[in-house]
């Protein structure tokens, strides 16, 4: 899990799992069952600077976001209130930095 998710979740029960999916793509896919993220900041999570903590910057989904798809990748992101969070992080198999 990442920092961000560990920390919404409490610490909450969860898996991940990593696999390959339709011969394009590496895929990790990261599940919680903690509180969920508010579907209007479901949209957000990834902008700079955006946060529901009264701590921290704000900057750590963005940064990781900004990662993988500098790297060819995809990160999608399911959650509902009050069941938890589910992360899938796709990458090329045949990424080749320009």
């Amino acid at each position: 899990m990442s920092g961000s998710q560990i920390q919404a979740s409490g610490f909450a029960g969860g898996h991940d799992s990593i696999g390959k999916t339709d011969g394009e793509y590496v895929r990790l896919r990261i599940c919680d069952t903690g509180c969920g993220i508010a579907s209007d900041n479901l949209e957000k999570i990834f902008d700079p600077f955006f946060t529901t903590k009264k701590t921290g910057s704000g900057l750590g989904l963005y940064i990781s976001y900004k990662a993988v798809k500098d790297h060819g990748g995809l990160i999608e992101v399911h959650s509902k209130e009050g069941k938890g969070t589910e992360t899938i992080i796709k990458f090329r198999l045949d990424y080749r930095e320009k």
